[in-house]
């Protein structure tokens, strides 16, 4: 288990590596993963029962992460709105399993303006999917703007009760915060509901020019600007 600061450390080398990648490639979604970067290096280094040395690809006695807010990284996940189903389905696989582990995912704010994500919502707790932790990155910000000013997701947290799900709401910057709402979400498991933790985070968090602005949501920093990036990002772990 790591510690708070070291959790921050971590945080901060990620943020810098985010950068550097999308930078030397050109192109890539650094607002998002910026925005989720705290409360995912708390998932894998602090939370997550997993042990990538003896990990098989059904995830058997390990906890599963799926990341349906997919183009934050190569868009593995398929379309937008389907991780949400294919975790709940690997949840429900554990439970006829008598599996024991957890299943997480991670969804988008501007992600959830997809109609399979609410389908998805009425499923698990219907089916009393306990065994599923599910995260949203509420930076409110997607590529053409303010959520809200392009479909208007209103009151998540009331929408995700309103569905039968277990919800938390927490600071997504804040590791502190972060570790406490997990810790809170684990509590809540097995009791009949999916639980669902809104992490209120901001685009781009941790370099000023690119914080709360959907303007890279999808965009490459130039080289200036990924210097100048570097020189707000504590460089922790050493570069790669």
């Amino acid at each position: 288990m790591q510690s708070s600061e070291e959790l921050k450390n971590i945080a901060s080398q990620v943020r810098r590596d985010i950068i550097r990648m999308v930078t030397q490639a050109k192109s890539g979604h650094p607002g998002g993963s910026m925005s989720s970067a705290d409360f995912l290096t708390a998932l894998y280094f602090n939370v997550m029962d997993q042990n990538p040395s003896k990990w098989t690809r059904d995830g058997k006695d390990q906890d599963m992460f799926f990341l349906s807010a997919g183009h934050l990284t190569v868009q593995a996940s398929g379309s937008l709105g389907q991780g949400l189903s294919a975790a709940i389905g690997a949840a429900l696989s554990k439970k006829l399993d008598k599996d024991p582990r957890t299943v997480f995912v991670m969804c988008g704010d501007g992600e959830s303006e997809e109609g399979q994500i609410w389908e998805a919502a009425m499923f698990a707790p219907h089916h009393k999917v306990d065994n599923l932790i599910a995260m949203t990155d509420w930076n409110h910000k997607q590529i053409d703007g303010d959520t809200e000013d392009v479909a208007g997701l209103g009151d998540l947290e009331a929408k995700w009760k309103a569905f039968g799900w277990d919800v938390i709401v927490a600071e997504g910057n804040d590791m502190d915060k972060v570790l406490a709402a997990f810790a809170d979400a684990k509590s809540r498991l097995g009791k009949g509901k999916p639980v669902m933790m809104l992490f209120k985070t901001e685009m781009g968090h941790g370099v000023d020019f690119m914080a709360g602005t959907h303007k890279w949501h999808g965009s490459a920093p130039s080289e200036e600007q990924c210097a100048e990036a570097m020189k707000q990002l504590k460089e922790t772990l050493g570069d790669f």
